[in-house]
């Protein structure tokens, strides 16, 4: 039975040639990012925009991707980003300016207040405001890799057909929990030649749900008061749309 090993081990056994223990390549792995003082000002205004200082609980929700093969339905996001409101979070999004129209729609499913902070930053000054999270929830993209580099404490990244022990942050000595669809024997595969995509597609709201759950049993209570991003304004309505029928997802603490 072949055992699947992260990809960045994978990368560092090209030094076995060189004769470079491999305990010794071990003790040396780690993401790092690096930041300077004008992008972590930088971070604090944009925080402060919407009402928040590097002290509040932050929660960073990546629901966008530019791979369709690693994309969710929307709706699948709704039920974990009003339990993280309810907790005491405040949920944020960064990403591209394209991406701003998608946590707008995912804002006004859940009826609580996204901090959409797309197309609004630099790489750099993301990962200053990410420093400052304490949770990452999203797809398995490269913010995943980001987050544990700059040392978000939980990181919940969802998987499709992608293997999420090669992919997974490496090393990281955070909380990491990858949710992905267990009821399929036919992930991970080649997703590009997939007929059904039901191992994102099918991906169920309450699997990743769970996830989250799991990891607010781990962190102290809020103390007493929800994100102060900016209120919401105009709902009317949510997404309109049922999960329907979903193959059983389920999440494991890895």
């Amino acid at each position: 039975m072949t055992t699947t090993v992260p990809q960045a081990r994978t990368y560092a056994s090209l030094l076995a040639p060189l004769s470079v223990p491999a305990d010794t390549i071990e003790r040396h792995m780690h993401l790092q990012a690096w930041t300077t003082q004008q992008d972590e000002a930088a971070a604090q205004t944009l925080l402060a925009k919407f009402g928040l200082s590097p002290d509040d609980r932050l929660a960073i929700i990546h629901a966008t991707s530019a791979s369709k093969e690693k994309s969710i339905p929307l709706e699948r996001f709704v039920a974990s980003v009003q339990r993280l409101h309810e907790a005491g979070f405040c949920c944020m999004a960064l990403g591209t300016a394209h991406d701003a129209e998608t946590y707008d729609r995912l804002q006004q499913a859940a009826m609580v207040p996204i901090a959409n902070l797309c197309g609004q930053s630099t790489l750099r000054q993301s990962l200053a405001i990410m420093r400052h999270a304490t949770l990452f929830l999203g797809l398995d993209s490269g913010p995943v890799h980001l987050c544990a580099a700059v040392g978000v404490p939980h990181i919940i990244a969802l998987y499709g057909p992608i293997n999420e022990q090669q992919w997974r942050p490496y090393p990281y000595n955070g909380h990491f929990t990858p949710v992905f669809n267990t009821a399929l024997d036919c992930r991970p595969c080649a997703p590009k030649v997939c007929r059904h995509n039901r191992c994102r597609m099918d991906l169920s709201s309450q699997a990743i749900l769970s996830a989250v759950d799991t990891h607010l049993k781990q962190l102290a209570p809020a103390p007493g008061q929800r994100g102060a991003c900016e209120p919401v304004t105009g709902i009317t309505q949510g997404m309109g749309g049922r999960e329907g029928e979903s193959v059983p997802g389920s999440h494991r603490d890895a």
